[in-house]
C-alpha cells in the first residue's frame, strides 16, 4: 500500500459519511493501486500558445481527457490577463464551456473577515520586500 496521504485520509474517517455518501468511488482506494491516479479527469481547458501533455506517461491510462481545447485560438474578448472570457465565435463554446461566474469568484463580505472593503494597500505593504529586511 503507498503512504501518500494515506494517514489524513483514514483520519478523514473517509469510508464514513458525509465522505463515503459524496465519493463512493474512494471507499476502496487504499486496496487497489491507492497512487494512481484513477478517476482524474482532464476536462474543458483551452491550452493556447503554450506546452499542453505533461502528464506522466504511466498516469495516462488512468486518466480521462475530454473536451479540450488544444493549440486553436480560443478567441478570448480581449488579450489576457486582460480578460479571460471567451468572445461569442470562440470555438470552446462547443465543446461544452460554460462562462465562468466571475461575480461568484473572489473576496465577498463577511462578518469573519478582519476589515471591509478589503484593505489591500495594506496587504501590499505587509508583503513588500522593504518591510522583510532585517533591521
Amino acid at each position: 500500500m503507498g503512504v501518500f496521504a494515506t494517514k489524513e485520509l483514514i483520519d478523514l474517517n473517509y469510508r464514513q459519511p458525509p465522505w463515503s455518501v459524496r465519493y463512493p468511488e474512494l471507499l476502496n482506494i487504499l486496496e487497489d493501486e491507492p497512487l494512481a491516479p484513477k478517476g482524474n479527469v482532464m476536462a474543458r481547458n483551452i491550452c493556447w500558445d503554450g506546452k499542453w501533455g505533461s502528464t506522466e506517461s504511466k498516469a495516462q491510462p488512468y486518466v480521462k481527457f475530454e473536451d479540450n481545447l488544444i493549440g486553436v485560438d480560443p478567441r478570448f474578448v480581449a488579450k489576457p490577463p486582460a480578460d479571460f472570457r471567451l468572445a461569442e465565435d470562440s470555438p470552446a463554446w462547443k465543446l461544452g464551456f460554460q462562462p465562468i461566474p466571475l461575480d461568484k469568484i473572489g473576496v465577498y463580505p463577511s462578518d469573519q473577515r478582519a476589515s471591509w472593503p478589503l484593505d489591500t494597500a495594506g496587504a501590499r505593504a505587509a508583503a513588500s520586500p522593504e518591510r522583510k529586511k532585517s533591521p
